[in-house]
């Protein structure tokens, strides 16, 4: 189902039982247009983890390219939703980027982030969802 809704310039995520769609969490899909287009990797230059999802979201709020397909369903069993489990090693590796990616988030803001949006913008001149999170449930978009 998410391959079927790559086509053009889309960013999808899926119904994670958490933050969702409110939030750009859990698997994450890419169309290759976007993805080309953007031409910063999923992780742009500067993050080490952190604040990915904000950046996408900024560009797919802001050029209507997000899309939360609340028919998937793959459950986000993030440590924080559990207060009692501790995080693992890993997850504190990776939590240890979190002061320096949010810095990195918010010169991204101040530099890159117009750029990125402008250059999406002009290419899809003929979205209808100029701004916004369109959710589908199963296979039928939902406004």
């Amino acid at each position: 189902m998410l391959l079927d809704e790559t086509k053009g310039m889309r960013v999808l995520c899926v119904n994670d039982h958490w933050q969702s769609p409110n939030r750009m969490t859990g698997p994450t899909v890419w169309s290759g247009d976007l993805f080309r287009t953007a031409d910063r990797g999923i992780y742009f230059p500067k993050f080490c983890h952190m604040y990915m999802d904000n950046v996408w979201e900024v560009i797919g709020i802001n050029t209507g390219t997000w899309c939360a397909h609340m028919g998937v369903s793959v459950d986000h069993n993030h440590w924080t939703k559990h207060k009692e489990i501790e995080p693992d090693d890993t997850t504190k590796y990776a939590e240890s980027f979190l002061i320096k990616d949010k810095e990195t988030y918010e010169d991204w803001i101040r530099t890159d982030a117009g750029n990125i949006i402008a250059k999406i913008r002009s290419l899809t001149a003929h979205n209808t969802y100029r701004t916004g999170i369109h959710m589908f449930t199963n296979c039928e978009r939902i406004k």
